[in-house]
């Protein structure tokens, strides 16, 4: 997938083996399905907010939303990885 050409509100389904980083911990969300709620930059660089369809015990709260921050910047620190988000496919429909 063309990570450049995704915009807010874009589904998609992650693949399996895909993994995110929470505070320096890995988590599998192979598989889940989610929406592109936001992007941002910052200090940290450039990142993707994807909103999950559902719950997820280790995104809960004001801090994370219910969404996994993926890094867009090679050289930079916070996120998880946007290789694992180059596997995922855009689906359609709504949540």
């Amino acid at each position: 997938m063309n990570i450049d050409k995704l915009q807010i509100g874009d589904r998609l389904q992650f693949a399996k083996n895909t993994f995110a980083c929470v505070s320096k911990e890995e988590v599998d969300i192979s598989s889940l399905t989610g929406t592109v709620e936001n992007f941002s930059n910052s200090l940290d660089g450039k990142h993707i907010w994807i909103k999950l369809d559902i719950p997820h015990e280790e995104f809960k709260g004001e801090e994370w939303g219910n969404c996994v921050q993926f890094n867009l910047d090679v050289n930079s620190s916070g996120g998880t990885s946007f290789e694992y988000l180059q596997k995922a496919k855009l689906i359609k429909g709504e949540k």
